[in-house]
């Protein structure tokens, strides 16, 4: 950006852009996991992510500096988008297309007599 060039950067960007990318990725699980009923998952895997985010990015800035910021988000990214993303796997199996719905239990299923409930 602006012609302006430092040894690492193109590694930094990259980094970044993995962030973002992460990020955009997160977007509709949020949602998706609130309609479905996961809404107190989204919320824990918030505050673990942030509570992991938090002493991460201070060790890896520490240690690799700007490099180390950009690294911590994409960790975080991860971790948010691991969690998020196994419920969501899971609802699809359930609702997958092609598969039939289950059919309620009913006498005539059961091979019974087929609704008058007496012998």
């Amino acid at each position: 950006m602006l012609h302006v060039h430092w040894h690492g950067g193109r590694h930094l960007i990259m980094l970044m852009l993995g962030s973002a990318v992460l990020g955009l990725g997160i977007v509709p699980l949020e949602p998706l996991l609130t309609v479905i009923g996961q809404v107190s998952r989204v919320l824990r895997t918030r505050i673990i992510v942030t509570l992991t985010y938090l002493p991460l990015v201070y060790g890896m800035t520490r240690l690799w500096r700007l490099e180390g910021a950009a690294a911590a988000g994409v960790v975080a990214g991860l971790i948010m988008f691991g969690i998020c993303l196994r419920p969501v796997l899971a609802w699809f199996g359930q609702m997958a297309p092609g598969r039939a719905p289950a059919r309620p239990v009913t006498a005539e299923t059961q091979g019974g007599e087929g609704g008058t409930g007496t012998s």
